[in-house]
């Protein structure tokens, strides 16, 4: 199976990268998607997850639904079937949508923040009563993923109080998930919350809080966050530079193609496929 999913990325990488010949650097998008081609096809289950994603940014969806479909068929753990399912309906085949709200509805579930994320992903609610009560959940991580899947249903409510969960005296976890829902949901109205957050969490003992907050913001648009998230594509921190790279494909442009370039080389799996996704990500707007 795996030999047949990279014939079938090899087979359309250069009708992608000819889509994209009108793109700057076509070498450096075709290079990118040779690392998503290789994470996709890896033994290390979420780094091919978000390969998977990138490779449906890069127009490739059809070989994400066939690699990934007979993996699910035999996949027994919720975890995971979340993450085929979600890289599955992203690609653009809503089938796995019903496997999702029986998950969603089980209370014996492994999976009960996996679910709730992944249908936010995905613009997607699965059962309504269902994600309702996960949005009630004692467990704010579960219950905060909750409360973003019915925001982008329209339950303007939940976003109120997403925002009120970034606040203290809520732990930097909650605020740390509450700060990356508004990166998506938000708006500049929520600026001056998210650096107030940022600024009081740089140095405490959760080091992605701070960080997660400046990406937020660069999401929403704010020039000084921007900064901090080209600094922080060198950053020692593994997940850190990860991040950052994901949160540049969001905004950046060109100018900022040799940084990611530069990152496909990286020790870190993750790292080299989320700076591979940003580079289709860019190369995409720039057509």
């Amino acid at each position: 199976m795996k030999r047949l999913v990279v014939f079938l990325i090899t087979g359309m990488v250069l009708l992608s990268a000819g889509c994209a010949s009108n793109a700057p650097r076509p070498a450096l998008r075709t290079r990118a998607i040779a690392v998503l081609q290789a994470g996709f096809s890896s033994e290390e289950f979420w780094p091919s997850m978000h390969a998977a994603e990138a490779l449906t940014a890069a127009g490739l969806s059809d070989v994400v639904i066939r690699g990934l479909k007979p993996r699910l068929a035999v996949e027994t753990d919720d975890q995971r079937r979340c993450g085929l399912s979600r890289e599955i309906m992203r690609a653009g085949d809503l089938g796995p949508l019903a496997g999702m709200a029986k998950i969603l509805k089980n209370p014996k579930t492994n999976a009960p923040v996996h679910v709730c994320e992944s249908l936010f992903k995905v613009h997607q609610v699965g059962d309504l009563a269902a994600m309702r009560q996960h949005a009630a959940s004692e467990n704010k991580s579960e219950a905060l993923m909750a409360a973003g899947a019915l925001a982008r249903a329209g339950e303007k409510g939940e976003l109120v109080r997403i925002r009120a969960l970034l606040m203290p005296p809520h732990s930097l976890q909650t605020r740390r998930i509450s700060a990356w829902l508004l990166g998506q949901l938000g708006d500049k109205s929520d600026w001056r919350a998210l650096r107030e957050f940022a600024e009081s969490a740089t140095g405490s003992d959760e080091p992605l809080a701070a960080p997660f907050a400046w990406y937020a913001l660069a999401k929403l648009g704010e020039p000084a966050a921007q900064k901090i998230v080209i600094a922080n594509l060198s950053n020692d921190n593994k997940t850190i530079r990860t991040y950052a790279a994901q949160t540049l494909g969001v905004y950046g442009a060109p100018k900022h193609l040799p940084l990611l370039a530069e990152m496909l080389e990286d020790e870190t799996a993750d790292t080299r496929i989320r700076a591979a996704e940003a580079i289709v990500r860019i190369t995409n707007r720039a057509r």
